[in-house]
């Protein structure tokens, strides 16, 4: 049973304790009255649990509902279906949202009947408004995600919708790989629901990798994902041409001739350089401190290294004639 017009956040965690008490305290100073808090712990074994309790013990409108070793899709459905919100609103730990942000993404919804989705707003941080920004996590947001004047980019995280609208898509897609967000963002373009964009109901992207290792995997897990259901936001075929076979060309021939080396680098500059036009504020603080410049080098290598390794995977496992089986 849903209540009309009542809100349910909900999100799924694994092994967040650092964090889930900032994002707790977040919705807690929403200046939106909700109507409860759904999380779905996904087999965490940290403090994520004891802590979610605790807070249960401050607030009845926090609900834990405990699984394991499910996918991001099906984690998140699990809490819908502990919901009672005639609303959802999707958050995901490693993002921190404004005090406001809640209330502007709902109201749309609550102004229009018409209305399916409201797609907020995913500032990806370097400003250290949340945690202190490392050379990684700049160098990392330099790299690949858009500027924080961009507020085109469509995330699932930080989105409101309908319970109708989850039921009529019959939920979020329960893939085994994590790209279900894209799927879903495919899914909603291709049924013709109305949305819109609140740019200003904003929610911080804070939690990077640390190492240059979890990029690599990271990296390389999405580019086997988005190479197997063939589906990439940015599209997989254009990423595959610009990144991966440009990186391989420059790494198979720079030590054959001084001419190839040339062109190497004034590849790598141009591609810098079509960074910086996308993300100039970013771009300055990379070309003013070394340390950020060499940083964001490594991890172009890095990257596409992940991406075509990630490929050569999907490769091995298509060739093998295992399948993904999901519903888009």
């Amino acid at each position: 049973m849903s209540f009309q017009n009542n809100v349910s956040i909900v999100m799924t965690v694994k092994n967040e304790e650092e964090n889930i008490s900032m994002i707790l305290d977040s919705f807690l100073k929403q200046t939106y009255k909700f109507h409860e808090i759904v999380i779905n712990d996904n087999g965490s074994d940290d403090r994520t649990i004891n802590v979610i309790k605790e807070y249960q013990k401050i607030d009845a409108r926090i609900k834990l509902v405990e699984s394991k070793s499910q996918s991001i899709g099906r984690g998140r459905n699990t809490a819908i279906k502990h919901s009672s919100g005639d609303i959802l609103a999707i958050m995901d730990a490693g993002i921190y949202p404004q005090k406001d942000w809640l209330e502007k993404v709902v109201s749309p919804l609550l102004k229009n009947s018409d209305l399916d989705i409201v797609w907020g707003n995913i500032v990806f941080d370097t400003k250290s408004r949340i945690i202190p920004c490392t050379s990684l996590s700049m160098g990392l947001v330099f790299l690949t995600k858009y500027s924080e004047a961009n507020r085109k980019g469509k995330n699932v995280p930080s989105t409101a919708f309908r319970r109708k609208v989850w039921e009529n898509m019959n939920g979020f897609p329960e893939i085994d790989v994590p790209i279900e967000d894209l799927l879903l963002i495919s899914k909603v373009s291709k049924k013709g629901l109305k949305v819109m964009k609140v740019h200003d109901a904003i929610a911080y992207y804070f939690k990077y990798p640390r190492t240059y290792k979890e990029v690599f995997n990271k990296w390389m897990v999405s580019s086997f994902s988005a190479f197997i259901i063939k589906k990439s936001e940015r599209g997989f075929f254009g990423q595959l041409y610009r990144f991966s076979f440009s990186f391989l060309f420059c790494t198979s021939l720079i030590f054959i001739d001084i001419r190839l080396v040339v062109v190497a680098i004034l590849f790598l500059i141009g591609f810098f350089m079509n960074k910086y036009k996308k993300n100039s504020e970013l771009g300055k603080k990379i070309i003013q401190h070394p340390n950020l410049l060499i940083t964001s080098i490594n991890l172009f290598f890095i990257l596409n290294l992940a991406r075509f390794i990630g490929i050569v995977k999907a490769l091995k496992f298509k060739l093998s004639g295992k399948t993904i089986h999901f519903e888009l």
